[in-house]
C-alpha cells in the first residue's frame, strides 16, 4: 500500500474539473489587471452549471476506487463519469465502490496497522 502525497492532483477535486470549467470562460475573456481577472475567475464560478460540480465529485469518488484498487499507486488512467447518468439527467450523490476493490482495500488498511 502506498500513500497518496499531499495535496496530490488525483485526489484534489479542483484539479480533476473544477479549474478547467473556470478556465474555459475566462480564456475567452481577456484581462489584463488581477482585479479584472478574479472578478472574472468568480463569475465563471458562479456561472457554472452545479452539474459540473457533481460530475467532478463523482470522478473523485471514482478516482478513489482506482486508487485502491492499485494499492494506493497512481498509475492508472483518471475514469470518466458514465454518459448515462447525464443523458438521463439524473447525477446520483454517489457511486457505490466495487465489493472486491472494497475488501482489499480494507484487507490492506488492516495489514498495515
Amino acid at each position: 500500500m502506498e500513500f497518496q502525497p499531499p495535496k496530490s492532483p488525483d485526489m484534489n477535486i479542483l484539479d480533476l474539473g473544477i479549474f478547467n470549467a473556470i478556465q474555459s470562460v475566462q480564456y475567452r475573456q481577456p484581462t489584463y489587471k488581477i482585479d479584472a481577472l478574479i472578478e472574472i475567475v468568480m463569475a465563471a464560478f458562479n456561472m457554472g452549471p452545479s452539474r459540473t460540480l457533481d460530475k467532478c465529485f463523482l470522478t473523485l469518488q471514482k478516482v478513489m476506487e482506482c486508487i485502491i484498487r492499485h494499492a494506493g499507486d497512481n498509475d492508472f488512467r483518471l475514469p470518466r463519469v458514465s454518459k448515462l447518468y447525464i443523458k438521463n439527467g439524473f447525477i446520483p450523490s454517489s457511486i457505490v465502490c466495487n465489493a472486491a476493490v472494497y475488501a482489499n482495500g480494507k484487507t490492506a488498511l488492516m495489514q498495515m496497522q
